[in-house]
This record gives C-alpha cells, sequence and structure tokens, in this order.
C-alpha cells in the first residue's frame, strides 16, 4: 500500500497578515462576519495553521507577512483522537490525556482497543506507551514484522520522543540532563534510589516562564516508566496536576503532552517526524 500521509489536508483558505497582532485578532480581519467563537472552535479543532505550523493559542503574536491557512480537520478515530498517518504498517495518532495507551485487567477501554476497531484488524502491536494523563503522539504497528522492527529502533534509542511539561516554579539551570535510577513500588509508582539497575536519563530546557509555572521541553534517553514525571519531581519542580509526584491538588489535567516523535519507516526505511503542539492554557 502507498504511504497516505493523511496530515497533508486540502488547504481551504491561505492568506498572509498585514500587521503583528494576535492571531484571533489576525482571524477576524481576515475572516470577514465570523465571530470569536466561531474562530476560536477552528483554533481548538487545530484547523489554523502560521507558516506551515498548527496554532492552537489565539494570543499567538503573527508578524507582518506570515502565512496564515485554514485546513480541513484531521480524520480522527471517535470524535477526539487525530490520525496523523496510516498505512499498512502502521499508525501514528494523537493520544488524549486520560485514556490508557493500552488495556489492564480492570480498563479495556483503551486507545490500543480503540485503533483495533478502527483498522478492523484482531491484532494490533504497541511500540510504546504514554502513561494514561499523558496526551499526545504514539505509534503503533499493524504487521509484527513492523513491531519488530520498531522495537529495535527503540532499542538502539533511534525512535526521537520529545515532550512538553508544564512545572509549578522556575527551572535554574535552564538547561540540564539529569540521570537518575528508579524503582518501581509495590504502588506501581517509582522512586529514586542511590543504587540499581534502571536509569533514567532526560534533558530538560526552560522554554518560556510565567508567574509561578515554567514551560518545559524535555528530550528522553531512555524509556523508563513515569520517567519525565518523577525525575521533575524529584528536582522540586512537579507537572502541573500530577498530584501522584507532589503536584498541588485542583489541576484540571497533568501539563504532560508527547509534541514530537521521528522514527524511520519500519518497511520502506524513509524518515517521518511528526510534531504536534498544545497550549495548556497559560
Amino acid at each position: 500500500m502507498i504511504f497516505n500521509l493523511l496530515h497533508s489536508i486540502i488547504k481551504a483558505m491561505k492568506k498572509h497578515a498585514t500587521q503583528n497582532q494576535e492571531l484571533l485578532d489576525a482571524l477576524l480581519m481576515l475572516h470577514a462576519g465570523a465571530s470569536k467563537n466561531t474562530l476560536r472552535k477552528k483554533l481548538s479543532q487545530k484547523m489554523i495553521y502560521v507558516n506551515d505550523e498548527v496554532v492552537v493559542n489565539p494570543k499567538f503574536e503573527v508578524s507582518v507577512g506570515d502565512c496564515i491557512e485554514e485546513r480541513k480537520p484531521m480524520p480522527t478515530i471517535g470524535k477526539n483522537i487525530p490520525i496523523l498517518y496510516q498505512d499498512s504498517s502502521i499508525i501514528v495518532v494523537v493520544k488524549p490525556p486520560g485514556l490508557l495507551s493500552v488495556n489492564t485487567t480492570k480498563d479495556t477501554n483503551s486507545l490500543h482497543s480503540r485503533i483495533k476497531r478502527h483498522v478492523k484488524a484482531p491484532v494490533v502491536y504497541p511500540v510504546h506507551r504514554l502513561d494514561k494523563e499523558t496526551s499526545g503522539l504514539i505509534v503503533f504497528a499493524l504487521t509484527q514484522k513492523a513491531r519488530d522492527a520498531l522495537k529495535s529502533q527503540m532499542a538502539e534509542r533511534k525512535i526521537t520522543r520529545e515532550y512538553h511539561a508544564l512545572i509549578h516554579g522556575a527551572m535554574e539551570p535552564a538547561t540540564q540532563t539529569v540521570t537518575l535510577t528508579l524503582n518501581e513500588k509495590k504502588d506501581l509508582t517509582m522512586e529514586v534510589i542511590d543504587k540499581g539497575s534502571v536509569k533514567a536519563t532526560t534533558t530538560f530546557t526552560s522554554l518560556k516562564q510565567y508567574k509561578k509555572t515554567t514551560l518545559v521541553h524535555c528530550k528522553l534517553h531512555s524509556g523508563k516508566k513515569h520517567q519525565i514525571r518523577v525525575t521533575l519531581a524529584h528536582l522540586g519542580w512537579p507537572i502541573l496536576g500530577d498530584e501522584t509526584y507532589g503536584a498541588p491538588k485542583g489541576g484540571k489535567r497533568m501539563c504532560l503532552h508527547a509534541f514530537h516523535l521521528e522514527f524511520s519507516h519500519p518497511v520502506s526505511g524513509k524518515k517521518l517526524t511528526f510534531t504536534d503542539e498544545i497550549n495548556f492554557g497559560v
């Protein structure tokens, strides 16, 4: 089957910003008669692109000459799982928060189950996982050959996975690579210990500091359970909404999103790169 890049969507509108201003204001100028609610909905549905990058934040600053496009929504599984790529070997989707990656004995309504129903196949192979409350990019293999090839890339650290996290406090220094030894406790959460064989290495970069929080870029160099969450909590910067690892109660969601995924196609060897930005509401 010819690879089907589902995110190459027909462009319905392509215009250029005429002045420096917030994106919502620019859209109001470019869409005569459109309401703010209508335009906000288009943003939330990831229909608006600025210079070929999807933007969901209405306060995003555009500059004179920036290309603003409206594109039709991506195909989805159900109402809230966008499909970025699908062919006969793999499928790449955006997992929403609150949904398990794979079934457990107590919960069988997982992303894995939904993908099996979508592709109408009895077997679909998980390649990696995201925590239930983590959102973002994830790939599943549709054949055993594809699964084996992707698992091999994972073991050789040839799959790039990057996240955005919103943390409590200000990260200092702004960039740091941290290696910790982790241990799984009886309650299935992770803890940092002095000695052991489970090493977790992550690079953190502060992207933008707000009044009480900081947006952080996280790059995995290993793939351990709860790696980003427990490392940031150990450093004193728990992720907003992550009550399991010390964040204050009351967050609407855990602010951790897998925004970047890159790997070689398991059959063609072609490099595939996916990006899905998110606005945590700050």
